[in-house]
């Protein structure tokens, strides 16, 4: 996919204030019943797990840019920054001893853990709105692999659908920037080597072309970008509790 040559560069400009996180989304999705739907995901998300849920969040932002970055068009981008955050909402099923195990997996938690991606797509794919058919996309194949070794179907190359192999790239670098309970967030030139060793086997080349273009963009945004999702979770959770956000 060749860039049209108005493409704009990510920034943190072209990024929504939290405050406005989803007014952008009423035009895309004007009257959709997805968006009260998609704001009482993210307060349980907001809820149950802070770190992961701004995690989340960062993607949905991570996963817009680079949308931008690709030349897709503005509701694309935009529904990228909705449907990317819920690639794990499959992990509410998962049992807490798994998903907070501080050490790594055995085979059978494993097994379980990788069905996340599975219960995701059912969770999402029921609703049967447009808004959340991208988002399903996403959730069910956010571990597919680029060369067809992923989970949980062995898709490959175009198989995949675009929103998730971008989510991908975005959520594998996010999730190893950060602290987690069985590490530590691993630094940023091992992140980026690992995911060069992964082009065209894990990652779609064109899409972590892109990422690698405004990388340096990322990383500069990374600190806003965590204020941005902290932002918005604290918003969510004061609505929550029937308190007014603080400015």
């Amino acid at each position: 996919m060749a860039l049209p040559p108005d493409a704009r560069r990510p920034g943190a400009d072209v990024l929504a204030d939290p405050a406005g996180y989803f007014e952008d989304l009423e035009r895309v999705a004007a009257g959709s019943t997805a968006l009260p739907a998609l704001r009482c995901l993210l307060v349980t998300a907001a809820l149950r797990d802070d770190d992961t849920g701004r995690h989340t969040v960062r993607v949905g932002y991570m996963a817009e840019l680079i949308g931008r970055r690709l030349g897709l068009d503005e509701d694309t981008c935009l529904r990228l920054r909705a449907s990317a955050p819920l690639h794990d909402i499959g992990k509410l099923a998962i049992p807490d001893a798994i998903l907070n195990k501080p050490g790594p997996l055995d085979a059978a938690e494993m097994a379980v853990m990788r069905r996340h991606a599975e219960f995701g797509e059912r969770i999402l794919a029921s609703t049967g709105e447009p808004l959340f058919r991208m988002a399903a996309d996403i959730a069910g194949a956010h571990h597919e692999h680029y060369d067809g070794s992923g989970y949980p179907r062995g898709l490959r190359r175009d198989a995949i659908p675009l929103a998730a192999r971008i989510t991908a790239v975005c959520d594998f670098y996010d999730a190893l920037r950060m602290d987690r309970v069985y590490r530590k967030a691993l630094p940023d030139a091992t992140v980026l080597g690992w995911m060069q060793e992964q082009r065209g086997r894990a990652f779609d080349p064109q899409v972590l072309d892109a990422f690698s273009d405004c990388c340096g963009e990322l990383a500069e945004a990374h600190d806003w970008l965590e204020e941005q999702a902290a932002r918005l979770f604290t918003m969510l959770r004061a609505q929550a509790a029937g308190q007014s956000p603080p400015v």
